[in-house]
């Protein structure tokens, strides 16, 4: 799992979010909401609240149920008079779960910040690469201690923030002593990350476990363990190709964790905004944060300018070069990335408000946000089939016992924007 010439695995490069959970809502015995004909439930149990954040309506927010938000819904969810909404090429981007996926939490409660002035090393020094446990993120040295309490606004113009990621997944040796990579919830059972962070190690099931929606790395005290690691069948360590594992956990999810969206096909133009999310240094070969890291503002750079980009390098390890199984993002100028210790967590596209895609998983870089050189991410719609092959095969094992969220149709659960079933050849 060791990069070559300059490369490492990549973990993310941005500001810090420098919070962690202070309180939890806790939802009221009556009902909070305006009118009796509305009912405070989970946003994932609510159409109409989905409805609302795609057209600049958001619900109200009634409670908290653990991580997820409760909504004000209203009972009869069809509005006769509400318009038909037009969605842009970027929003094409539909779910491998049935319904409400891709919820990133609106408003959490309010959270208290951690100190960083310890985290501020921004001098990146030139280390052998390394295992997957860091990130990074180049932060200025003048980077304020953030020791007080704020309420959680959206992550805009580099402002540090809390949001919740519900779907965020931290792979853990199973002592729990050692964070190797990161990793994203799909479905109530199935998780995705990069098959480089297992390369050269057991795959022994019982030596991992998963943590879901934290923000400080290991403060929850409930992991699931691992059932099964599906590395791709064709990834090699020494090439960057087909980086793409799967981790079937041993028991399903609760139903409030909500599963990130999968994409349909492959929407994304060139200079479109993703976030990378992960746990990791703030520098290259600097040191590492126990707090989660949100690096949005990234733009996608096309596969032949990234191409031409990476040639500069003698030696590169994808003799084939950067190949339509590849997602490019980052900054010409610099400055935002992912780094090491990032290595299999999400590269997410907003395709509606507040409704999030995964459209990459973190692979490989040069370094951590060199100018001039993006990261480099294995798609993940081109590996659709993938995913639903190994998928279906676990349901028909586990005895034609399908996940909740998936909803079969010719063995594939995706939809287009129009509702259009897609059906992959065999």
């Amino acid at each position: 799992m060791y990069c070559t010439i300059g490369f490492r695995l990549l973990t993310l490069v941005t500001h810090v979010l420098v919070v962690v959970d202070a309180f939890r809502f806790e939802t009221p015995r009556r009902n909070p909401c305006a009118t009796e004909d509305d009912t405070c439930v989970s946003i994932t149990s609510c159409p109409a609240a989905l409805t609302g954040f795609r057209t600049g309506k958001p619900p109200k927010i009634c409670g908290w149920k653990k991580e997820i938000p409760l909504v004000c819904c209203p009972q009869d969810t069809e509005d006769e008079n509400e318009p038909p909404t037009t969605r842009r090429k970027s929003d094409v981007i539909s779910s491998i779960s049935a319904e409400g996926c891709g919820i990133r939490n609106i408003n959490p409660p309010p959270l208290v910040a951690e100190s960083v002035s310890d985290l501020t090393d921004d001098q990146p020094v030139d280390l052998d690469p390394r295992e997957g446990e860091k990130a990074t993120s180049h932060i200025p040295p003048t980077f304020p201690d953030f020791s007080f309490t704020f309420p959680i606004m959206s992550a805009v113009g580099g402002v540090p923030t809390a949001h919740k990621w519900p779907w965020m997944v931290a792979i853990f040796n199973s002592n729990k002593q050692k964070q190797l990579c990161g990793g994203v919830v799909i479905d109530d059972r199935h998780v995705i990350t990069a098959s480089h962070c297992f390369a050269g190690r057991s795959l022994n099931p019982i030596l991992y476990t998963v943590q879901i929606g934290e923000i400080v790395l290991g403060s929850s005290n409930i992991s699931y363990g691992v059932q099964e690691i599906k590395m791709h069948e064709n990834y090699r360590a020494r090439f960057y190709y087909d980086d793409i594992a799967i981790i079937r956990l041993t028991e399903s999810l609760p139903r409030d964790v909500v599963p990130v969206c999968l994409p349909a096909e492959d929407t994304l133009s060139e200079g479109d905004n993703v976030t990378v999310l992960g746990w990791g240094d703030l520098s290259f070969g600097g040191p590492s944060t126990k707090i989660l890291q949100e690096v949005d503002g990234l733009q996608v750079v096309s596969n032949k300018a990234c191409n031409s980009k990476f040639k500069k390098i003698s030696g590169i390890p994808f003799p084939r070069g950067i190949t339509e199984t590849f997602l490019c993002a980052g900054l010409e100028e610099g400055g935002k990335d992912a780094c090491q210790g990032d290595s299999g967590g999400p590269l997410l596209h907003e395709f509606a408000q507040d409704q999030w895609a995964l459209v990459g998983v973190v692979s490989f870089g040069y370094r951590c946000a060199e100018p001039g050189f993006p990261g480099v991410y294995t798609k993940v719609s081109a590996y659709l089939p993938w995913i639903q092959k190994y998928i279906g095969a676990q349901n028909e094992i586990s005895g034609g016992i399908r996940s909740r969220s998936f909803d079969y149709i010719d063995g594939l659960p995706l939809w287009k924007s129009n509702n259009e079933r897609i059906v992959f050849p065999d």
